[in-house]
């Protein structure tokens, strides 16, 4: 009996974040069983690096069984982030045109129209316009140096881009509706249920559990920020929470790990360090190093604004970690919301953080009111 054909689709494995740790653990708990085709965007490297992805995200994926389908895009687009959008458009139109005759379709990376039912896990919807949806639930979304107040040629811009993008890739609500639609986080499927006419479901994204933290007696009174190096991060605000604890005469040392995505921004958080030696700009390093770095490091650290998840939260749990994250999103969800643990200013972050860096015994409480989490159990 011929094996079922399965067409996984996922854009971009270099980002290596919580939307590629589910689309690694896809592929491998389905290669053995089924004809998998992997349809990816794959940028700008001619060949993906299945060595570093599967150690980096702990997955045994056999490329030997993968059919890989990439987006045939000149390199010269592919480099380009003016022509984002427009990739966009041209990815979703042909991942359309080419997964005909699946048994079945599963987009690890978001919402999929390919006029067939298919499954969708959303880490975000996307196919929205942004600004619609701002309005619609009044909610401030920030990126670190942008407004979203938007100027009216910035807006005229964003509702051409937004025709274009729907007439370009033929896209129909109703087949992305009738999708079977699974959600990282509670936070996500509220918001996807806003904006869909969908029933959501929540199924979290798999953690990683390849720690040995030291007793936390023996870790260092340092902090670790993980995550792509792009504004929305807001790894600039993260410097200067801290360094506010610095100035406060704690000996504390601050690891920023990540790809550098935005090399503008790359280059503006390498000035502001630039004479703090006590922090250190990791970039891309390796998962062995990263787990080192959390084994022997207490604290945590996260600014984005509405993360829809945040993996990387629920790791530093299962490093013994005490994180320290922006309220909304998910990953206040992950940390249960914890009093200590969760800020929405600069003000609070500094003085919730030094809270906590004074008293041995409240960093004992969280830890064992953390322990309780699900997200800490192994």
């Amino acid at each position: 009996m011929p094996q079922k054909k399965i067409a996984i689709i996922h854009p971009d494995l270099n980002k290596l974040g919580g939307a590629e740790t589910v689309c690694l653990n896809v592929l491998e708990a389905l290669q053995d069983d089924y004809e998998i085709t992997f349809f990816t965007i794959d940028l700008i490297k001619k060949k993906l690096d299945w060595d570093f992805l599967n150690e980096f995200y702990h997955t045994n994926v056999n490329s030997q069984k993968i059919k890989i389908r990439k987006l045939p895009l000149n390199k010269f687009f592919l480099k380009i982030p003016r022509f984002d959008g427009w990739k966009t458009n041209y990815w979703l139109w042909w991942v359309k045109k080419n997964v005909k005759n699946f048994d079945l379709i599963f987009s690890t990376s978001n919402e999929i129209d390919c006029e067939e039912k298919a499954i969708q896990y959303i880490h975000f919807p996307k196919i929205i316009n942004e600004r619609d949806f701002m309005k619609k639930n009044k909610r401030e979304l920030f990126e670190e140096g942008f407004s979203t107040k938007l100027s009216k040629i910035t807006k005229i811009r964003q509702d051409f881009h937004t025709k274009i993008y729907y007439w370009a890739t033929k896209l129909n609500k109703k087949y992305i509706e009738n999708n079977i639609t699974i959600c990282n986080s509670n936070w996500t499927k509220k918001v996807t249920e806003e904006i869909y006419n969908v029933k959501a479901r929540v199924v979290y994204p798999p953690v990683v559990s390849d720690f040995s933290p030291l007793p936390w007696e023996k870790k260092k009174e340092g902090f670790i920020s993980i995550g792509r190096i792009s504004p929305d991060k807001k790894i600039l605000t993260m410097i200067e929470i801290l360094s506010e604890i610095k100035e406060m005469g704690y000996n504390i040392c601050f690891h920023i790990v990540g790809p550098a995505l935005n090399k503008g921004y790359f280059k503006k958080i390498k000035e502001r360090i630039k004479n703090k030696s006590w922090i250190k700009l990791e970039g891309n390093i390796s998962r062995k190093k990263l787990t080192g770095l959390m084994n022997t490091h207490r604290y945590g650290i996260h600014a984005r604004e509405q993360e829809h998840f945040g993996i990387v939260i629920a790791e530093m749990l299962k490093a013994k970690m005490l994180p320290f994250v922006k309220k909304g999103g998910g990953q206040a969800e992950i940390v249960s919301h914890h009093s200590l643990l969760t800020y929405q200013s600069l003000e609070e972050a500094v003085k919730k953080i030094n809270d906590v860096l004074k008293n041995k015994n409240l960093q004992k409480k969280t830890l064992i009111e953390l322990d309780a989490s699900k997200y800490s159990q192994e």
